[in-house]
């Protein structure tokens, strides 16, 4: 039977009381570890559960305490004991073979634990010992082979996380009959962190997620993306397609791609030289056109080619580009759709003048956009201030040029919209914020609080500290 007692040197017999309870209170913790390990023998010191579990996982405790702790018959005790990492492999090995699940899992995760034991333990009953030797890097390669055939999936699982688990060993389990096994190796697949090697070897699965995974990853290497270029399926040649580090050889390959979804991806990617992108400007598919009329690397001589495009969705797009020339968004602010005018009135490119004539707009959510534009002029938002709609007004409420005399009428909104901007708006003076601390509206109240220039003994005051405090 394990003792419930650490025999420590005798001393004198009015320290009868545990060293480490009531007796020590004022000691320092290490005074009370030099009075402990000093101890004549022979002197039985009965320690709390919580004491004994603090000595035992101090990597300062003496290995002699360290040995009289590992007999504790209690089960945590003797846990803590094979989790401190400085505990000596003889003290391990012994631990390795007691009784307690809970014990034998410890010497399991301690980076310490020499790969022999466990190498041991992986071949324990329990096969929450068994998980936690599947997850310690310092297993062994062999050892984490064998476990990748474990009965139980969340061993499995386990090893297909190890960071140090071989490269065929995780393409195996990418077919494990579980999913939440799978899941783990896509996950390894996406994570740019997994070693060039483990993608090389992924890249070759049979699981059509496991290769779209690696042919996304921006760490995956160029010869292994080439390859993958080639791929069957389609998904998999898309994330090629949009991957950053892909070569240029290899996505002029993937342009001419039967896939317009492969195309588009190519398109997309910010890495696209700008001649390909002009030649994919004349993709017979809209959603290409529109991909490039995106990409921020697109000339702007093809952007003013795809502002004539024949889709307006294609034209909506090179009206959102920040690189699109102002001549370019002065002609596209006469477009039919409306679509494409709001997103010229959001351009910050927009020219004044051609911002001036969109306020006028007879769609709301053009002058919205006007409205809501830091280029937009003071005189034309003190002109949008009084436009009918309340979504236009709270724009210009909300527009961080707006000036504090305009923010002051916009303060005194019937529209609870607007006053709700106003006391969002970085800009607005502490003493406007002050007033619309008193709004009848709960809701404007609470958006003061949260602004950080309301001052301090604004939000001092009992509704403002309680809107907080409900956050």
């Amino acid at each position: 039977m394990k003792l419930n007692y650490i025999y420590i040197h005798s001393i004198k017999t009015k320290l009868k009381k545990s060293i480490y309870t009531d007796v020590d209170i004022n000691l320092s913790r290490g005074d009370k570890m030099a009075k402990i390990n000093k101890t004549p023998k022979n002197w039985v010191v009965t320690l709390g559960v919580e004491e004994a579990k603090k000595l035992a996982k101090d990597p300062n405790t003496s290995p002699e305490l360290l040995a009289k702790l590992a007999e504790d018959e209690r089960v945590v005790v003797r846990a803590e004991v094979a989790g401190n990492p400085n505990i000596p492999p003889e003290l391990l090995k012994q631990l390795a073979e007691d009784e307690d699940a809970w014990v034998r899992a410890a010497v399991a995760g301690n980076p310490s634990t020499q790969p022999e034991l466990l190498a041991k333990l992986a071949k324990d009953e329990d096969w929450w010992v068994r998980a936690v030797v599947a997850k310690n890097p310092n297993t062994p390669p062999e050892v984490l082979a064998k476990l990748a055939e474990d009965e139980e999936v969340i061993v499995r699982e386990a090893v297909a996380k190890n960071p140090s688990t071989p490269p065929e060993v995780v393409a195996k389990l990418a077919h494990d009959e579980y999913e939440r096994v799978r899941v783990v190796v896509v996950k390894v697949a996406e994570n740019p962190n997994t070693p060039p090697e483990v993608l090389a070897k992924l890249a070759e699965d049979e699981n059509e997620e496991v290769r779209v995974a690696v042919a996304g990853n921006p760490s995956t290497q160029p010869r292994v993306l080439a390859k993958l270029a080639n791929d069957k399926k389609e998904l998999v040649r898309v994330a090629v397609a949009g991957n950053p580090n892909t070569p240029p050889e290899v996505l002029e390959e993937l342009a001419e791609d039967k896939s317009e979804r492969v195309r588009a991806a190519v398109a997309e990617n910010p890495n696209t030289s700008p001649e390909l992108l002009a030649k994919l400007a004349e993709d017979e598919y809209h959603g290409v056109r529109q991909a490039v009329a995106k990409n921020p690397s697109t000339q702007p001589k093809v952007l003013a080619k795809l502002a004539e495009d024949e889709d307006w969705g294609v034209r909506e797009v090179v009206a959102k580009n920040p690189n699109t020339p102002p001549k370019v968004l002065a002609k596209l602010a006469e477009d039919e759709y409306w679509w494409v005018r709001k997103a010229v009135a959001g351009n910050h490119n927009t020219s004044p003048e051609v911002l001036e004539k969109l306020a006028r707009d007879g769609y709301v959510f053009v002058r919205v956009a006007v409205a809501g534009n830091p280029s937009t002029q003071p005189k034309v938002l003190a002109k949008l201030a009084n436009d009918k709609k309340e979504l236009v007004r709270a724009a210009v409420a909300g527009n961080p040029n707006t000036s504090p005399e305009l923010l002051a009428k916009l303060a005194k909104d019937k529209a609870e919209l607007v006053r709700l901007a106003v006391a969002q708006n970085l800009n607005t003076p502490p003493e406007l914020l002050a007033k619309l601390a008193e709004d009848e509206d709960w809701g404007v109240r609470e958006v003061v609080a949260k602004n950080p220039n309301t001052p301090p003994e604004v939000l001092a005051k009992k509704d403002l500290s309680g809107a907080l405090r409900d956050e």
